[in-house]
């Protein structure tokens, strides 16, 4: 029951990839936590949003760079908007947990919205959202 040595360097690059993408994630959550006093759990569903940006972008023909770019600038726009429309509003508000609220709102009505645009997608002529090849 020997390992081979590829096997462990694939194990422990997967746990070092990892535990980096959970330490990225838990410096966001403390950053946001400590400038806003708001605990952010919708941190991925806006990363999931701009990844999808990214994809469907790459996927009309645009270039990776200006596609990777574009999702930073939709990342930073949305983030801005739901503060500015949604978060801004309910902030005031004398319940403390309402900020809580709306970010576990959006944690569950992005992720469904995704999929009905994946459906939506696949079904048009451009294929299927995740085939790159040309």
């Amino acid at each position: 029951m020997a390992i081979a040595i590829d096997q462990i360097v694939f194990i422990v690059s997967n746990g070092l990839i990892f535990g980096s993408i959970l330490a990225l994630v838990a410096v966001g959550l403390s950053l946001i936590f400590g400038t806003l006093d708001v605990p952010n759990f919708a941190q991925g569903e806006f990363a999931s949003v701009s990844g999808f940006v990214v994809v469907g972008l790459i996927g009309i023909g645009i270039g990776l760079v200006p596609s990777i770019i574009a999702g930073i600038v939709f990342a930073f726009i949305a983030g801005i908007t739901v503060e500015k429309l949604v978060i801004g509003k309910f902030s005031s508000s004398r319940s403390p947990c309402s900020s809580e609220l709306i970010y576990v709102d959006f944690i569950v009505v992005i992720p469904s919205n995704q999929k009905e645009i994946i459906k939506d997608w696949n079904r048009t002529s451009r294929g299927n959202l995740f085939s790159f090849s040309s």
